[in-house]
C-alpha cells in the first residue's frame, strides 16, 4: 500500500510539471551521486528497563540513553539524461549496509543481572553510547563528504577548461596547452576509482560520437581521437556507450562495497570500546560485565520470546525484550547485520525536470540481486535470517536546480573529547578519548548547471519507529546535444580539419625533401594586403614552419602579371609580418626576391594569384 501511494504521489508530482519543452541549458547528460542514513529502530535505557522491571528498578538516567539502534545506510552513484520534454531516463548503482549500535546495554544487563552497583559509570557509558551513535553518522558522512569535495572541485576544472579552449584559438599555444590539460584531466579520471571515473567515461564517449557539446561549449572530437592512444581510453573505443557504463559501474561497486565496509568497521571498533567500558569497576578486585565480545555474546542477550532489531527489519516493532535473570541460564545471542555485508544493486532512473525542481525516482525494482536483502542474527545457537527491503536513494521531492551558481560543500574536522570514568575504591579517574567530527562548510562556484538535495528529518512517511534521517544527492551537468543541422555542420567542419592536417603534412613532406614549396595566395590588385579568401593559406604557412623549429626560412613572392619587383617584396614582408604576430620568431625567418631561376610555375598565376614560394636556408 505504502508503495502504491508513493508511486501515485510520485505521477501527480510529475503530471504537475506539464509537458513544455525546457530550456536547452538543462537539456543533456548529467552525472551524480548521493548518500543516506536513516535510524529504523532505536530504544533508550528507561523504555528498555520497563520491560523487565515492571517499574520495580529505579533507573536514575536523565534525558534519552541509548542503549541500542538499527542504521540503515546507502551510497549511490549514477548517470542520467535530460531530454527536450524535461523527462529523465538513466541508470545507477547503489550500495546498502546495515549499522547496529548495541552499546550500553552490557551495562545495564550486568546492572540488572547481578545487582552490582555500576550506577557511577552506567551514566559515562550511554554518554558514550549516545556519542557512538553520533560518530557513525559522521564516519558515514565523512566518507562521502570527501568524495563529493572531490567531484565538485572536479567538475570546476572541466567547466574551466571548457570555457577556455572556446574563448582562444585553438591552434595558439594557449590552446594547445589547454587542449593537453583536458586530455590529461580526462585520462586522469579514467583511472579515479569513484563517481569521476563515470564521468569520463560518459565525456569520452559523447565526444568521439561528434554529437554533443563538452562542458562549457567544447566539441572535443578530435581531441579525444588523440587521447584512444591511451591504453586505458583505447579500450573503451570500441565498446558502445551503455555496454561502457554498466561495466564501470560494475567495477566501481566494488570500491564502493569496500568503502562501507570500512566505515562499518569504524562503528565496530567503537562499540568494541564501549563494551570493554562497561566492564570498568573494581569491587574487591572482580570485574562486572563483559571486556571483550566473546564475553558480551555469553552474557548478553534477548529472551528467545524475542529477536530484538529484527523485528524492525521486518517492518513492525519489537514486542518487547526480557534480560535472562539470575539462576535462568543466559540466551546465547548475536547480530550478523547483513549476511554478505554491504550488498550493491544496479537500478534504472526515471524523473522529471520542471523550472527549478529535479525529480529522481527508480524506475523498476533493483537489478543484479534480490530486492530484498537479508540479514542473519542468532538466538540459542540457533541462526535466523529475515528479509530487509531495498530501499531508493530518491525522497519523493524535488532537488534544487541551478544555471550556475554556488555551491555549498561539507567536511568534518576532527576534535578528540574525552570522558571521565572513576573507580569509586581507589577514586582514580580513566579518562576515555573519541573522537568528534565538527562540520565546516566552504563553497564552490560553478559555471554549468548543477542540483542539490538534502533534507534531514525525523519519523519519515510517518513511521513512528523510524527516527533520525538524512538523505543528499547531486548532480552535475556534463554535454548538451547538438541538433541534426549542427551536427552535420561539425562534421563539415572536421572534414575540412582533417583536410588541411593533411595539406600541411604534404607541404611539409615536400619541404623536407625539396628544400622548398610553394602556396597559393591572392593579394588586392596593386597592393600587399591578402585577401580574406587566402588568409587561411598565410595560416597553412605558418603551421607548416612550426614543423622546422631549427631550420631558417625565406619567402619569396612570385607576382602576378601586374606586380612589378618593389611590391613583390612588400608582399613578401607582408605575409612574414603576420606569421610573426602568430608566434614564429623573426630572426628565423626573412623575406626574398623571387629568383628567375625558378620554375615557370612559380611566376605565372593568373590575375591577382601569386605563388609564395617557402624555402630553407642552406646557410
Amino acid at each position: 500500500m505504502v508503495v502504491k501511494i508513493f508511486c501515485l504521489l510520485f505521477l501527480i508530482i510529475i503530471n504537475s510539471f506539464g509537458q513544455n519543452k525546457i530550456s536547452k541549458e538543462f537539456v543533456g547528460d548529467w552525472v551524480g551521486s548521493g548518500w543516506g542514513w536513516e535510524v529504523r529502530f532505536k530504544q533508550s535505557a528507561g523504555e528498555f528497563a520497563k520491560q523487565f522491571t515492571k517499574g520495580k528498578f529505579n533507573l536514575p538516567f536523565e534525558n534519552e540513553k541509548i542503549i541500542m539502534s538499527l542504521m540503515v545506510t546507502h551510497t549511490t552513484h549514477y548517470y542520467f539524461t535530460v531530454h527536450e520534454d524535461g523527462n529523465v531516463t538513466g541508470k545507477g548503482i547503489i550500495t546498502y549496509d546495515l549499522i547496529p549500535n548495541l552499546c550500553g546495554l552490557a551495562a545495564l544487563t550486568q546492572q540488572v543481572n547481578e545487582r552490582i552497583n555500576l550506577m557511577n559509570i552506567i551514566p559515562s557509558i550511554f554518554k558514550w553510547a549516545s556519542e557512538l551513535g553520533r560518530n557513525a553518522v559522521q564516519n558515514f558522512n565523512s566518507e562521502w563528504y570527501e568524495e563529493q569535495n572531490k567531484f565538485a572541485m572536479d567538475m570546476k576544472v572541466f567547466q574551466n577548461l571548457t570555457k577556455k579552449f572556446t574563448e582562444i584559438d585553438p591552434n595558439s599555444t594557449e590552446g594547445k596547452q589547454i587542449a593537453s590539460d583536458f586530455l590529461e584531466w580526462l585520462k586522469n579520471n579514467t583511472l579515479n576509482e569513484d563517481i569521476r571515473r563515470i564521468a569520463a567515461a560518459l565525456i569520452t564517449k559523447r565526444c568521439g560520437s561528434g554529437t554533443h557539446i563538452i562542458g562549457a561549449g567544447l566539441n572535443c572530437a578530435s581531441l579525444v581521437a588523440r587521447s584512444f592512444e591511451e591504453v586505458e581510453m583505447k579500450s573503451w573505443k570500441e565498446i558502445a556507450l551503455e555496454e561502457l557504463m554498466n561495466q564501470i559501474m560494475g567495477e566501481l561497486s566494488e570500491h564502493y562495497n569496500d568503502a562501507m565496509k570500512s566505515i562499518a568497521k569504524k562503528s565496530e571498533m567503537g562499540e568494541e570500546l564501549c563494551r570493554c567500558g562497561a566492564g570498568i569497576s573494581v569491587n574487591a578486585g572482580a570485574k562486572y560485565g563483559p571486556t571483550t565480545i566473546e564475553e558480551l555474546v555469553r552474557e548478553l542477550g534477548p529472551d528467545v520470546a524475542t529477536t530484538l532489531m529484527f523485528d524492525v527489519a521486518l517492518g513492525s516493532p519489537p514486542t518487547g525484550l526480557v534480560l535472562s535473570i539470575p539462576g535462568v541460564t543466559q540466551v546465547q545471542y548475536y547480530y550478523k547485520g547483513l549476511i554478505n555485508g554491504p550488498e550493491n544493486r544496479f537500478f534504472d532512473i526515471r524523473g522529471k525536470l520542471a523550472g527549478n525542481g529535479l525529480i529522481l525516482e527508480m524506475d523498476g525494482d533493483v537489478k543484479g540481486g534480490d530486492k530484498d536483502l537479508t540479514i542473519e542474527y542468532m538466538v540459542n545457537y540457533k541462526k535466523e535470517r529475515a528479509k530487509f527491503p531495498c530501499w531508493t536513494p530518491f525522497l519523493n521531492e524535488p532537488a534544487d536546480v541551478y544555471s550556475s551558481g554556488e555551491e555549498t560543500l561539507y567536511e568534518y574536522v576532527t576534535v578528540q573529547k574525552k570522558f571521565p570514568i572513576k573507580d569509586e575504591k581507589t577514586g582514580k579517574i580513566n579518562e576515555v578519548t573519541v573522537p568528534e567530527k565538527q562540520t565546516k562548510k566552504k563553497k564552490i562556484i560553478h559555471e554549468l548547471p548543477f542540483a542539490t538535495f538534502h533534507k534531514t528529518g525525523t519519523h519519515r512517511n510517518n513511521k513512528s519507529m523510524w527516527h533520525e534521517y538524512e538523505y543528499t544527492w547531486r548532480a552535475y551537468k556534463l554535454t548538451t546535444p547538438l541538433t541534426e543541422e549542427e551536427i552535420e555542420t561539425e562534421k563539415e567542419k572536421q572534414k575540412e580539419k582533417e583536410r588541411k592536417e593533411k595539406f600541411i603534412k604534404e607541404k611539409s613532406d615536400e619541404l623536407k625533401n625539396n628544400g622548398e614549396t610553394d602556396f597559393e595566395i591572392s593579394f588586392t590588385p596593386g597592393q600587399s594586403t591578402v585577401e580574406p579568401n587566402s588568409q587561411s593559406q598565410v595560416d597553412n604557412i605558418f603551421e607548416v614552419i612550426k614543423n622546422f623549429p631549427n631550420h631558417k626560412f625565406s619567402i619569396a613572392v612570385c607576382c602576378d602579371t601586374t606586380a612589378d619587383k618593389n611590391l613583390s617584396i612588400k608582399r613578401a614582408n607582408s605575409i612574414l609580418n603576420s606569421i610573426i604576430k602568430k608566434g614564429i620568431k623573426k630572426s628565423q625567418i626573412q623575406p626574398a626576391e623571387c629568383s628567375l631561376s625558378m620554375d615557370d610555375k612559380y611566376r605565372r598565376q593568373p590575375g591577382n594569384n601569386a605563388c609564395v614560394i617557402l624555402s630553407i636556408n642552406k646557410k
